[in-house]
């Protein structure tokens, strides 16, 4: 009995998806925890960020994170920027928690970064800046993240994407830059491993 072949094809589409998400999923709860030696030309340096406490002051700004929260690198609201039958776009401010260590960033590289368990797509952050150790940092520009959308998938991920009031961020991030310990500096890349939510931009 002959098979309709687009029927064929939407089904192995849906199922190299399917598989793709899966993935993602183990890397992100620690199921492949595999870290390269080197990122970028840095050399991978486990380390545990300290973060240091600011005098807080009352602000009438609208967006205030809590300090206390022990958060190096939070999300801000994400804005839509675009949605085309590729894909769509989002601005994602992102702040960095004032921290004990000096030094300055190059570069942030992102793996395995998803949104409700899909794969989104992060280019470099390549916009240098040094590590605050006063207040938190609002980096500039803000970061964009992109959620692709074949269309033989389309109505499920449409309907995934407006149905959650929250959406659930997972993922690493390399901070590569230079690391100041006491006269000397050096080039490393510190995985961050991100848990975090936003509210859904689409909504």
């Amino acid at each position: 009995m002959n098979r309709d072949p687009w029927l064929c094809l939407l089904c192995l589409i849906v199922l190299v998806s399917s598989l793709g998400v899966a993935a993602q999923r183990s890397v992100a709860n620690g199921k492949s925890d595999s870290q390269p030696k080197e990122v970028r030309g840095y050399k991978l340096h486990r380390a545990q960020v300290e973060l240091k406490k600011s005098d807080k002051k009352k602000s009438d700004k609208k967006d205030e994170y809590d300090e206390n929260e022990p958060l190096l690198i939070r999300l801000g609201e994400a804005q839509l920027v675009s949605a085309t039958p590729l894909g769509v776009t989002f601005e994602v401010p992102v702040v960095l928690a004032a921290v004990k260590q000096q030094g300055d960033i190059d570069r942030l590289v992102f793996e395995a970064m998803t949104v409700n368990d899909l794969p989104v797509t992060l280019d470099d952050y390549v916009h240098p800046f040094a590590l605050p150790n006063k207040e938190p940092l609002s980096l500039a520009p803000p970061l964009r993240i992109f959620v692709s959308t074949p269309q033989a998938v389309l109505r499920t991920l449409d309907e995934l994407l407006n149905s959650k009031p929250v959406w659930e961020v997972t993922g690493r991030i390399y901070v590569c830059g230079h690391f100041k310990k006491y006269l000397l500096k050096f080039k490393r890349a510190v995985p961050v491993e991100l848990q975090t939510s936003i509210n859904n931009p689409v909504r």
